[in-house]
């Protein structure tokens, strides 16, 4: 998952989401631009295009995931739950990693996994579909 904000400046913003298309990245924003959805939706078909990406309004991950600002890296194991479970007594939560910074996917994909080597598994997927593209 990619946080952002729609205030971030736009090459920040086109460059992500070129390359959340290309990782198939999920864009995470908090919520709508100044209260309006219409103008939220209209700025981000602007900024998108044509690309196939996707994206979500939903302040819970901002929470879930404690993003404090923007541009964040979340990298999470698909094999594990996101939210926090209790099940016997014992609470687990999800194995994620996330990083702060207007960096590139691929670059920050590479970082994740030195903060947490057990996520190269999942790493690696988005860093396939990053080299199939730029290929």
């Amino acid at each position: 998952m990619v946080f952002v904000s729609l205030g971030m400046p736009r090459a920040s913003l086109q460059s992500l989401v070129l390359a959340a298309e290309r990782a198939r990245a999920l864009l995470v924003l908090r919520g709508v631009r100044n209260g309006d959805m219409q103008a939220t939706a209209a700025f981000i078909q602007e900024l998108i295009g044509k690309r196939q990406v996707a994206w979500q309004i939903d302040p819970s991950l901002f929470k879930t995931f404690n993003v404090k600002v923007v541009p964040t890296l979340v990298l999470i194991d698909p094999r594990q739950p996101v939210l926090r479970s209790c099940g016997g007594g014992q609470c687990t939560d999800a194995l994620y990693a996330s990083l702060e910074g207007d960096v590139t996917i691929g670059w920050g994909l590479e970082r994740l996994v030195q903060l947490q080597p057990r996520l190269a598994p999942a790493a690696a997927l988005y860093q396939q579909r990053l080299r199939e593209v730029a290929k």
